[in-house]
């Protein structure tokens, strides 16, 4: 992993920058820790980052942000949404 590159083979020091960055990529990839196959070294790695630099506020504005491009494609994807006759939701593309 990244991380373990980064950090125990590179010995580079966890900075706000690389911490950021790893802890929104496990984010991301995670799907906000919703996925079951999420292990116990990813919580870990969580916490390294957190402990290191990453404050309560900072982790929020992760959360809290958006901007144009990131609205206009959730426009454009609800857009093509339909729901089947269970109630679900397909992609009209």
């Amino acid at each position: 992993m990244v991380f373990d590159l980064i950090v125990n083979e590179l010995q580079v020091p966890l900075t706000l920058e690389i911490a950021t960055h790893v802890y929104v990529a496990i984010l991301t990839d995670t799907g906000s820790f919703h996925y079951s196959s999420i292990s116990p070294r990813t919580f870990d790695i969580c916490r390294q980052c957190m402990e290191a630099v990453i404050d309560r506020g900072h982790r929020q504005a992760i959360f809290d942000s958006n901007n144009l491009g990131r609205l206009k494609l959730f426009g454009a994807v609800l857009s093509q949404m339909e729901l089947d006759s269970t109630g679900g939701s397909r992609s009209s593309a």
